[in-house]
């Protein structure tokens, strides 16, 4: 058996992409490190000419619950950018907004693939869930 990460996409349009994201750990396989959660090569994006073109993605708001384990979201390049930890056992999740100052945005440098990666701390039981909610802006 294997640990279940799944990933839809809530809302793909012109100017936004929202993902929503489910972890639950079969107390076997152990931690997710680099787990590939968002890639802007499989997001729809168009320029002003009409060429599909993968975006670059700023991170406006998130929302998270999890039970049992911390995640840590991160940049992917040759040397990975972590940006967000995500604390496990909060009491109704959480919720934070980045808009106030125009969203995160990928700085990761040489090598960067535009993807965002999950890393998991204490994702080790069969009650170890969660469900993760991320929304961008698309540049």
């Amino acid at each position: 058996m294997a640990n279940t990460v799944t990933t839809r996409n809530l809302q793909d349009d012109a100017k936004y992409l929202v993902t929503h994201i489910y972890l639950k750990s079969d107390g076997a396989a152990g931690e997710l490190v680099n787990q590939v959660v968002v890639d802007p090569t499989a997001v729809t994006f168009v320029d002003n000419w009409g060429t599909p073109n993968p975006p670059k993605l700023t991170l406006l708001e998130i929302w998270y619950c999890m039970t049992g384990f911390d995640s840590l979201l991160k940049f992917d390049a040759a040397t990975p950018v972590p940006f967000w930890k995500m604390a496990g056992q909060q009491p109704g999740g959480e919720h934070n907004d980045f808009t106030y100052f125009g969203g995160i945005k990928d700085n990761s440098g040489a090598g960067s693939t535009g993807k965002i990666t999950l890393d998991t701390a204490g994702f080790t039981t069969v009650t170890d869930e969660g469900t993760i909610i991320l929304r961008f802006r698309k540049n």
